[in-house]
Parts: structure tokens; sequence; C-alpha cells
């Protein structure tokens, strides 16, 4: 969730940074768009794992106490 979170502030400095007339191209805004979306799924895909498992190596090889 670290990498999810901190890419969308990443994301957020840059709108920060075009709103205040930096330079940017509009492939990095599309690929900080795709690239939040992706951490973001991640994250929450594995989020639920987590939870219901109680332990990231059961939630990685499946191991059920």
């Amino acid at each position: 969730m670290t990498i999810a979170l901190l890419t969308v502030v990443i994301f957020a400095a840059l709108g920060a940074w075009i709103v205040i007339g930096g330079a940017f191209e509009i492939r990095t805004v599309g690929a900080m768009a795709l690239r939040s979306l992706v951490w973001l799924g991640i994250a929450f895909a594995l989020s639920g794992k987590f939870k219901q498992s109680g332990s990231i190596k059961s939630g990685i090889l499946g191991i059920n106490r």
C-alpha cells in the first residue's frame, strides 16, 4: 500500500507543478495515471488476502492455519 500511496503523492506533486506552469509532457501524465491505477489495484487486491490470512507468509504461500 505504501508504494501506491507514494505514487499518488508524486502524481499530485506533478499536478501542482503543472498548475504553477512547469513544463511537462502529456505522456508523463498518462504514465503516472496508469502507474497509480496499477499500484492501487495491486495494493487493494493484496490487502484482502493479508487480512484474511493474518500474515504475509501464509498470504503468499496460501497456507491456512
